[in-house]
C-alpha cells in the first residue's frame, strides 16, 4: 500500500511520498464475457423459434370442378397500380360492371372477415384472380389478408 509521511515540523509542510508506486485498479473481465456468451449460447438453444402457420391452398387443376356454392364465393382480382376488386358469387353477363366493387388494401381485412362470418365455413371460397400486370407483392399481401 502506498503511504503518506507527513513530517512533524511547522516550518516545512512537505508531504513525502513512498518510494512505491501507486498503480490503478485493474479488473479483468475475461470471466464476465466467458459468462455472457454462455449465457448467450444456453438461450440460443433453448429457445424456440416460431412454427409457420400454413394455410391451405387449392390450386385450379383439369378435369373435374369442384362445386362450390355460389353464395359462398368472393372473387378478388388484383389489378395494375396496386388496384383491387372485389365480387360475391358468380359474374353476372348483363352488367358485370355494376357487382365489381373495388376496394384497398386497408379494407380487405374488413371485407375478407364479413364474408367468413356471413357464410359458412365449409361452403367458403376466396378465388384469387391477378392481372398480368399486377405486382407479385400484391398477391402476397392478399394471401396474409
Amino acid at each position: 500500500m502506498t503511504e503518506i509521511n507527513i513530517s512533524t515540523s511547522k516550518k516545512r509542510k512537505r508531504f513525502i511520498k513512498s518510494s512505491v508506486h501507486h498503480h490503478p485498479t485493474r479488473v479483468d473481465l475475461t470471466p464476465m464475457v466467458d459468462l455472457g456468451f454462455l449465457l448467450i449460447t444456453f438461450f440460443v438453444f433453448t429457445t424456440s423459434m416460431s412454427q409457420p402457420t400454413a394455410m391451405n391452398v387449392i390450386e385450379p387443376k383439369n378435369g373435374t370442378a369442384m362445386p362450390v356454392k355460389e353464395s359462398g364465393v368472393m372473387t378478388i382480382i388484383l389489378g395494375k397500380d396496386h388496384q383491387l376488386f372485389y365480387y360475391y358469387g358468380m359474374l353476372g353477363t348483363q352488367r358485370p360492371t355494376g357487382q365489381i366493387k373495388k376496394m384497398n388494401f386497408k379494407d380487405a381485412r374488413f371485407f375478407i372477415t364479413k364474408k367468413k362470418n356471413e357464410t359458412a365455413i365449409a361452403d367458403l371460397m376466396y378465388i384469387i384472380k391477378s392481372d398480368g400486370n399486377s405486382p407479385f407483392g400484391d398477391s402476397i399481401d392478399i394471401l396474409d389478408e
